[in-house]
């Protein structure tokens, strides 16, 4: 396997299940994430509030990570992890038979929705099978295969969609999906130790202690909060992009493919440099980074909708911007919880983490649609929220520099 002469010795078998299930993910979104939304609008013209219960969906699920979280307490993580995508992406095979925007919708939410149980015990298996000062750089060598065959797969389905449609695409892709969460639950993982199996808690004991981080770990608290203020603009104008790209410039299935493969092309370069500069300068400082460059991503579909006839090669900096701080902020986020954590509450802070996430995007799509349908009722352009989101951004991303050096303010 590519890349595991470069891994420690003691986690390269993992690698290679973890990086084999990698290019079997990568296909199965590269056929379905880049399209669905654009599906949804452009051949189901389903309504704003639609898009925006697609796109609210996965935080739906990050809602029951604490429960799920509890429930893994002192039994084996991977089924944990593996039941969840194993059901959650074979649902989608039942997008063969729709053809109307709601049952299309729920579909995609439902499965959108139980994937994302999964986090704590992900988060957790991480921990568990790569060291901690290599875990960034291992894990950015999974996503660029990832990213690879994610881009394959999104420049094929993108010229397939025009013959075959949806109905059959989505359906294969979900199957490569079920097939990779199969070769990720071959890895074997550490069995619960008596300690963890001993310190079982009912899910209220469970529920207080997870909160109780907050108030003890002012790091953590500082860090959660600006994720959850940054993520609120970046969520808001979420449901805006199909609908821009749909509704002003009328994008075709190969233009899609066009800017996702852009941006899967610079996202699978990124996942090798910013798990290196993680391992150097740390997730906290890399994710100060990534927050500020994403902020110019709603910028640049603003200064494109200021164009009377704007054109989707207006869209190529964000393509590349959206590449480059997705993997930052993948990479930053995850690593920055587990920093925080240690062996027996990794779970607990992923849980936590997933839940406020989940808390924030169950809200901020619908704010964004809901402002997306007054601002259209009133004959006022859309690409005002593109504007209104960069200022929420930019809150939340001054507070990721305060946090910082407040941090480095404790290291000293």
């Amino acid at each position: 396997m590519i890349f595991a002469r470069k891994v420690p010795s003691e986690a390269r078998s993992a690698y290679t299940l973890d990086a084999w299930s990698a290019i079997l993910t990568g296909v199965y979104t590269g056929s379905i994430i880049p399209f669905y939304l654009v599906v949804a609008r452009e051949k189901l013209h389903a309504s704003p509030m639609l898009v925006a219960l697609i796109v609210a969906s996965p935080f739906a699920g990050n809602l029951f990570s604490l429960l799920w979280a509890n429930l893994m307490e002192g039994r084996r993580k991977m089924p944990f992890a593996t039941i969840p995508w194993l059901v959650g992406r074979g649902f989608l095979v039942l997008l063969a038979i729709t053809t109307t925007p709601l049952p299309y919708s729920l579909i995609i939410s439902l499965s959108m929705f139980i994937t994302t149980i999964s986090s704590p015990a992900y988060a957790a298996i991480m921990k568990d099978v790569y060291p901690d000062r290599q875990r960034g750089r291992i894990m950015g060598y999974a996503r660029v295969l990832l990213a690879f065959f994610q881009i394959a797969a999104t420049f094929i389905s993108g010229i397939l969609l025009k013959v075959v449609g949806y109905r059959v695409i989505f359906p294969v892709g979900a199957i490569f999906g079920v097939a990779s969460a199969w070769v990720f639950g071959r890895i074997k993982t550490s069995p619960p130790t008596q300690i963890e199996i001993a310190g079982r808690k009912g899910f209220g004991q469970f529920l207080m202690s997870a909160f109780r981080i907050l108030k003890e770990d002012h790091g953590f608290r500082w860090f959660a909060l600006s994720v959850v203020v940054f993520g609120f603009g970046v969520l808001a104008v979420s449901p805006l992009y199909p609908i821009f790209q749909v509704d002003r410039l009328h994008i075709s299935y190969s233009q899609v493919a066009v800017l996702t493969s852009v941006t899967n092309i610079f996202w699978m370069v990124s996942f090798i440099f910013w798990g290196r500069y993680i391992e150097k300068r740390g997730s906290l400082r890399a994710t100060v980074i990534t927050v500020l460059l994403a902020i110019l991503c709603p910028v640049n579909y603003f200064v494109a909708g200021l164009f009377s006839q704007p054109s989707f090669w207006m869209l190529i900096p964000s393509a590349v911007l959206f590449g480059i701080t997705n993997a930052g902020i993948e990479l930053a986020y995850f690593n920055t919880v587990l920093d925080f954590s240690d062996d027996t509450t990794t779970s607990r802070y992923q849980a936590l983490f997933a839940f406020l996430l989940g808390s924030r995007g169950m809200v901020a799509p619908f704010v964004g649609a809901a402002v997306v349908d007054t601002l259209e009722a009133r004959s006022v352009d859309t690409i005002y929220v593109f504007a209104f989101a960069s200022v929420i951004m930019l809150i939340g991303a001054f507070m990721q520099v305060i946090g910082l050096r407040r941090s480095n303010a404790r290291i000293k």
